[in-house]
């Protein structure tokens, strides 16, 4: 007797363990089909998919972890079934909320003039979002001269991107201001609108979405996602003004934030002056989109994506639309094609409303150049 007791004191024990812990795996699986749901961002094949698969592990662990009419070693596997899904249902859990908070943080959708986005099905349409880059660090809240002027033009059918560079200090008018004359780089100073409507002006296009980053945001991200690889043309030291000085050898070179940073304000070492720094602008974009969108990178960096960029970005993209860029990327993982292009003009001196008419630099409008580079973006657009 004294012998058999301990047995059945042990096996009352793991019995009432395992009936605990079989209602927390159920209400576990509850929660998580639940915030799948919330989320929206799988597609319908892969939700069903899931829920199946959700399904069964209850089936088979549930019963046996709640019923003693089952044998000791089915109760002990489900047990231990049932610990390994719960976790990683958990951990399903922890990463949906975290997306969804992180959304709702970088949504801005009321400007100082209204929702000036111009909605369409991100999906199936095409549409333009301008990054605008401000030169501080810190929080995204701060308005400042707006370093980086680029719009990225997007066909989700085609799966075609087009990266277009303005120049920072390409010579435009501020709308809201009666059009008075200055430069790109101004326009940060008076809002995200304001770049959003000269950029506009500009190109004559319209821009659907906008996306601010700062100095702060650059360097986050990448050291989140473990670096960037960039190509460059030839031997050459760059920094001081810009950053830290890095050394860049001729071809493929691997930059933290830090640097990636420098190499993408850099335009002093360069005979090309700006042009090369919005082309360094785009090679930093272009390899961000690559590595962002690679399956590796998603599975084991996104956590520390959402961690660090919260307080560093903001969007006018509303969260059902930042869901269905997922949903749409998880229909077709295929690779997307990157393409650039650079407007370009020449350097004069003028009279400038943000410098209450003093002259100063610009680089003056080229109207082939603004043609050319309207085209390639209708070109894309349209998936020709």
């Amino acid at each position: 007797m004294m012998r058999g007791e301990k047995p059945k004191r042990k096996n009352g024990l793991f019995s009432r363990l395992a009936k605990l812990w079989g209602t927390i795996f159920f209400l576990i699986i509850v929660v998580f089909l639940a915030v799948t749901l919330y989320f929206n961002v799988l597609p319908t094949k892969y939700l069903l998919i899931l829920t199946g698969i959700s399904a069964f592990i209850g089936i088979i662990t549930i019963p046996a972890l709640l019923s003693v009419r089952f044998k000791a070693g089915r109760r002990v596997t489900a047990f231990f079934i049932s610990l390994l899904f719960g976790a990683m249902f958990l951990v399903g859990i922890f990463y949906m909320t975290g997306t969804i908070s992180f959304f709702s943080d970088i949504s801005n959708i009321q400007g100082k003039h209204g929702d000036i986005a111009k909605r369409v099905d991100v999906n199936n349409e095409s549409y333009n979002v301008f990054v605008s880059g401000l030169d501080t660090y810190g929080s995204i809240d701060t308005e400042s001269r707006s370093d980086v002027n680029m719009v990225v033009t997007v066909n989700p059918k085609t799966k075609k991107v087009l990266l277009t560079s303005i120049p920072r200090d390409y010579r435009i008018r501020l709308v809201d201001m009666g059009n008075a004359t200055d430069k790109m780089t101004h326009t940060g100073v008076y809002g995200i609108d304001q770049t959003v409507k000269s950029a506009e002006d500009l190109l004559n296009i319209d821009i659907n979405y906008y996306v601010k980053v700062n100095f702060s945001t650059v360097v986050e991200f990448i050291n989140a996602i473990d670096g960037v690889d960039v190509t460059s043309d030839e031997n050459i030291e760059i920094g001081g003004k810009a950053g830290e000085y890095i050394q860049l050898q001729k071809g493929k070179n691997h930059l933290n934030g830090s640097q990636a940073l420098v190499f993408a304000r850099e335009r002093y070492a360069y005979e090309a002056g700006d042009i090369q720094r919005n082309k360094n602008q785009q090679i930093i974009m272009k390899s961000i989109i690559e590595k962002a969108t690679s399956s590796v990178t998603i599975l084991f960096k996104y956590y520390n994506v959402l961690n660090t960029l919260g307080e560093y970005v903001e969007t006018n993209m509303q969260t059902d639309e930042m869901k269905a860029l997922i949903r749409g990327q998880l229909l077709n993982i295929s690779k997307w094609d990157v393409s650039m292009q650079n407007l370009d003009g020449v350097g004069n001196m003028a009279p400038l409303y943000s410098t209450g008419g003093a002259y100063a630099y610009v680089m003056e409008d080229d109207e082939n150049a603004i043609r050319n580079a309207y085209r390639k973006i209708l070109d894309v657009m349209e998936g020709r």
